[in-house]
């Protein structure tokens, strides 16, 4: 399959290119490993990441909360759920 193919593929198929795609799950995998409680600098540099800000930027505009206010509130769920 050539890169063409395989993008139009997405787009028909998806609705996204792969880019926006792999956006998507990268961000996913980044509120999985936030809710471990992993370091934020430590979650972006997992994701390959250059610097932490980059990734808190990106969580923020997909999620539209910043990484360490996910953190609090996922703690504070969680608090409130054990109560």
């Amino acid at each position: 399959m050539t890169p063409r193919t395989l993008h139009q593929c997405f787009v028909r198929d998806l609705g996204l290119t792969p880019k926006e795609w792999m956006r998507g799950e990268r961000m996913v995998a980044a509120r999985h490993l936030l809710r471990e409680g992993r370091m934020v600098k430590d979650v972006a540099k997992m994701l390959g990441f250059t610097t932490s800000r980059d990734f808190a930027r990106e969580f923020q505009w997909f999620y539209d909360v910043s990484p360490s206010g996910f953190q609090r509130i996922e703690w504070q769920r969680a608090r409130w759920q054990n109560e």
